[in-house]
């Protein structure tokens, strides 16, 4: 599990790459949502509420999301896509620790998680940190 290293304010960001291993073209993206997780050392950071929408864990009174994503894409046999997740839009992640987090994606079976993705918030600059190891 590699770590990436962001200044408090910074975005992390989190990215799948999909690969269709079938013999006929599928569609991903669009308006199918994602479920995007992460937990600190002090248990889940609060939510946004795109967070809490994606999630499927919105407060009394929020109403859901309209789905404002383009059309989805036709992913030919044997070719893959990356999608960027900015972790900001979903969690407020402005304390410095460790966190890690892990996307769920909808597909034809059900439910598909990634690996993990450990990342860490530092009050200071990751570049200067690493300089001075």
């Amino acid at each position: 599990m590699r770590s990436q290293r962001v200044r408090a304010g910074e975005a992390p960001v989190a990215m799948l790459t999909m690969k269709n291993l079938t013999d006929h073209t599928i569609d991903v993206g669009g308006c199918k949502t994602e479920r995007v997780w992460v937990q600190g050392e002090h248990g889940e950071p609060p939510t946004t509420y795109r967070g809490r929408n994606a999630n499927g864990r919105l407060l009394p009174g929020e109403s859901p999301l309209q789905c404002t994503a383009v059309a989805s894409t036709p992913l030919q046999p044997d070719t893959s896509i990356t999608f960027h997740f900015d972790l900001l839009e979903y969690y407020d992640l402005h304390e410095p620790g460790r966190y890690t987090g892990y996307l769920d994606m909808p597909s034809e079976e059900g439910w598909l998680r990634t690996d993990p993705v450990a990342f860490e918030i530092t009050a200071e600059d990751p570049a200067k940190d690493r300089k001075t190891q």
